[in-house]
């Protein structure tokens, strides 16, 4: 009897290699479609404002709507599969493009506006204002904005949706800039319904450390050459498409006085918050001190990997503003801010603005520093050195703001391209506010507005479509 004829040990790798890709490729399949037939989720919760993963819209009878997928980020939305002659434009961004608070929200019944849509955000606004002027035509503005999401992932969805026959794209991006995108390795796994799932598997429950804020990059440079490469390409697939795109700089709420306790964040993370330390925080961004400090009273009662990080500081604040602070008060800022910064704010809350200067000129902390020397010029009526210090302090520590030189970078990507148009909403939100210092007029926090704030922004965009005759614009069949 012959002796069985042995593989050479590269037939048996050749064999071991080809075996194992079709076992995982097998497997890969068997997920993803038990993804689709809704039997498992293999996408992670912060995965979904950094990757496009999935296609975000598909097709369902005559009409194309948003996946299960991009639901968990996009919202819903649904548009006629054959456009005709539709009026069809996209709005793209984070959530400020979005119209947090508003688009999350059941019902608007209870505000003081007559609107064809029942969110007042940008795209709420344009429906209603288009609806308007061309009421004998179908207006389909579609949000597919998304909370969180920086310009990386903006410009994927662009590509999607420029396969729509939109007759225009918006893009308002810019407030969540700050850390680098993943590599071009981790963004092709990430497709993979498999590796999604063992990702998910091995990484267990959500972290509940995740920060307030756009973690900040320390290589602010790298952070803004991406940037720029983003609306480049975003640009020149619209100009490609042939289709105008209209390209948002943000606006700035200069007066925001800020949580995070630095530039880059390091040292204790955040936990996942909910209950008073949550409502605390969002009464507090809102300027509704009252309501907020027994909230945050409340949390400070909790166990402390509970609380945010800057809650002693918050209280701080809320003490101040209610002009309720005390020695401790001011101890308290001692150990988050530092004397110097602090003895600028005792001067601030006492009004004696001058002294306020005089004592945060000599600061070290030059970041939070300038928060208070612009504040201090605009209480004594110098609102230009007001606004330079005020930008500079969101250069230096944006917190969910975009920095002004990315609106720069904004005009002048708009400049460079034929087909790209300039809606310029941080200009805009300077003439709408006092003393050119946007604030509290047009925001219920750091970057979203209220609805009248979203109104005034909306009415920008839409003179700059009329202008440039996109609002009649039709799409060859």
């Amino acid at each position: 009897m012959k002796e069985a004829r042995r593989l050479s040990p590269g037939r048996s790798l050749l064999f071991t290699v080809i075996i194992t890709g079709i076992t995982l490729w097998s497997l890969n399949s068997a997920i993803q479609w038990a993804e689709q037939a809704g039997l498992v989720d293999t996408h992670a919760q912060d995965d979904g404002v950094a990757l496009v993963e999935a296609p975000l819209f598909e097709l369902e009878g005559d009409r194309v709507r948003t996946t299960d997928y991009a639901e968990n980020s996009l919202g819903s939305s649904s548009f006629r599969a054959e456009k005709g002659d539709a009026l069809r434009i996209f709005v793209l961004g984070g959530s400020f493009a979005m119209g947090s608070p508003y688009i999350q929200l059941p019902s608007l019944d209870s505000m003081p506006v007559a609107s064809a849509s029942l969110e007042t955000g940008i795209p709420g606004w344009l429906q209603a204002r288009l609806g308007e002027q061309q009421p004998e035509r179908t207006i389909e503005v579609i949000n597919a904005a998304a909370g969180g999401q920086n310009s990386s992932r903006v410009k994927d969805i662009a590509n999607q949706v420029l396969g729509y026959q939109p007759d225009a794209l918006i893009v308002c991006t810019g407030n969540n800039e700050g850390s680098l995108d993943p590599s071009r390795i981790r963004e092709q796994l990430h497709r993979l319904g498999g590796y999604r799932l063992l990702n998910k598997i091995l990484a267990g429950k959500p972290s509940p450390q995740r920060p307030w804020f756009t973690p900040q990059d320390p290589d602010t440079a790298a952070v803004r050459d991406q940037f720029r490469a983003n609306l480049e390409d975003i640009a020149e697939a619209s100009t490609a498409a042939g289709v105008p795109l209209l390209l948002c700089t943000l606006p700035i709420n200069l007066s925001y006085i800020g949580l995070e306790p630095g530039h880059v964040l390091t040292g204790r993370q955040w936990p996942h918050l909910s209950g008073s330390c949550y409502r605390g925080i969002e009464f507090f961004d809102r300027g509704s001190y009252e309501q907020a400090l027994p909230l945050l009273q409340e949390c400070a009662q909790q166990a402390e990997s509970s609380q945010p990080p800057p809650l002693p500081a918050l209280l701080a604040m809320v003490e101040l503003e209610l002009n309720q602070a005390n020695e401790d008060t001011f101890l308290t800022l001692e150990g988050i801010r530092g004397p110097c910064v602090t003895n600028g704010i005792r001067s601030y809350y006492a009004q004696d603005y001058r002294d306020a200067i005089n004592n945060l000129e000599a600061c070290d902390e030059v970041d939070e520093a300038l928060l208070w020397l612009g504040l201090s010029h605009l209480k004594l009526g110098e609102p230009q050195r007001a606004r330079t210090l005020l930008r500079q302090h969101v250069e230096l520590v944006p917190r969910n703001r975009i920095r002004p030189s990315f609106n720069q970078i904004i005009r002048q990507v708009a400049a460079d391209h034929d087909l790209v148009h300039l809606v310029d909403l941080e200009q805009a939100a300077q003439r709408r506010s006092p003393a050119g210092v946007p604030g509290r007029n047009l925001f219920l926090d750091y970057c979203h507005m209220h609805w009248k704030g979203y109104a005034a922004m909306a009415e920008e965009v839409l003179k700059v479509l009329t202008n440039k005759g996109l609002s009649k614009a039709q799409t060859a069949p």
